[in-house]
């Protein structure tokens, strides 16, 4: 399961999550006093499990809190969880759990140490999406956020931290960023464009589909063939140029985007049809294919470079080099763990978690009848 790699939108995923809940509440959440962290774990509320780089702690709170969301996230979207002796997938989460857990709480403690903190409009913020939970959940938002191992005010704490990354990122690759690219350097990224998936082209489309993409009579086609054919000649006896290429572009193509995009296309892996994509790769800058068939009619591609000013390729360049900012980072950290955490059976906390869980909404159910 790759997918368990990256970190997840917190925001959209309790969207998610709050969205199978039933709204209207009758019973009441457990008391504080009960600890819900004892109940299925086993260990004091406050516990460390794990200290990061020496600088930092990850709560028992804090892991179990990212175990639940993954685990009700991944069931909200229909994969299933097994928890079977033949593979090795809970040690496989456990770990993964804890890499979250510690690079979430990395990047808050980071952005904490160079002072950067949420705008007035970012706590505002903070503030409408709690609120919004908690009109949508009624009084279940308290039972909710004890089952995700939070308190409001650790739920709060929470979101808050979930600007971290965005903070970073402008800090390190925003404008005026620290790791910005220089100029000179967009000029090497788009010479190597092919490198970080970024292509740009143009071409001149005869069309063998009408409006609705049905496909054209034979003798219709034969004719497209034949003028895409005397396009081609002419292009090929000129040079041609990009200027002759336009020149030919404008008065005869028929592709519908031409309006919108003149200057032609900046695309990557998958966006175009493969025929297009296929025949632009194998070309230089500079450069003019055959004609090429796919099935919207006939192409004549003319292969552009990637301009250094593109807002494609910044963005696509600033997002490989946060990519790995991040992922260079996550591999660094230095997280060392103790016999509680090595004690922690998430299967057995799974199955509590949801047996408490099943029966707040019995009880709840029992109430409304």
């Amino acid at each position: 399961m790759n997918t368990l790699k990256k970190l997840l939108p917190l925001c959209l995923v309790l969207c998610l999550l709050v969205g199978c809940a039933p709204e209207a509440p009758v019973a009441e959440a457990p008391a504080a006093d009960e600890s819900f962290t004892f109940l299925t774990s086993g260990v004091a509320p406050g516990t460390v499990v794990a200290t990061v780089n020496g600088e930092f702690d990850v709560t028992v709170e804090e892991y179990l809190f990212w175990m639940s969301l993954y685990l009700d996230t991944y069931r909200s979207q229909g994969y299933p969880i097994m928890w079977t002796a033949e593979d090795n997938f809970e040690a496989e989460f456990k770990d993964m759990i804890l890499e979250v857990a510690s690079m979430h709480g990395f990047l808050s403690w980071h952005a904490n140490s160079l002072g950067l903190v949420l705008t007035e409009e970012d706590e505002a913020q903070v503030q409408l999406e709690i609120n919004a939970l908690k009109d949508r959940m009624g009084e279940d938002f308290g039972f909710w956020l004890s089952n995700m191992y939070q308190n409001e005010a650790d739920f709060a704490e929470t979101e808050r931290t979930m600007y971290a990354s965005d903070m970073l990122y402008d800090y390190y690759f925003g404008e005026g960023g620290k790791h910005v690219p220089s100029e000179a350097e967009f000029a090497d990224y788009a010479l190597r464009g092919q490198e970080i998936g970024l292509y740009n082209a143009k071409h001149i489309l005869i069309r063998t589909v009408d409006d609705m993409r049905q496909q054209l009579s034979e003798e219709e086609c034969q004719v497209a063939y034949e003028r895409v054919c005397e396009i081609y000649d002419r292009l090929v006896e000129m040079g041609p140029s990009e200027a002759d290429f336009d020149k030919e572009m404008f008065e005869f193509s028929e592709d519908g985007g031409l309006v919108e995009y003149p200057g032609g296309y900046e695309f990557g892996p998958g966006e175009m049809v493969p025929e297009f994509e296929y025949g632009t790769l194998v070309l230089e800058p500079g450069e003019m294919s055959e004609i090429i068939e796919s099935t919207f009619g006939y192409h004549i591609i003319f292969r552009l470079p990637v301009d250094k000013n593109s807002a494609r390729l910044r963005e696509e360049v600033l997002g490989t080099l946060w990519n790995n900012w991040f992922d260079e980072t996550q591999q660094s950290l230095d997280v060392q763990t103790d016999e509680v955490w090595e004690s922690l059976d998430i299967s057995a906390i799974d199955e509590l978690r949801a047996a408490q869980n099943d029966a707040y909404y019995e009880a709840k159910e029992a109430a409304a009848e």
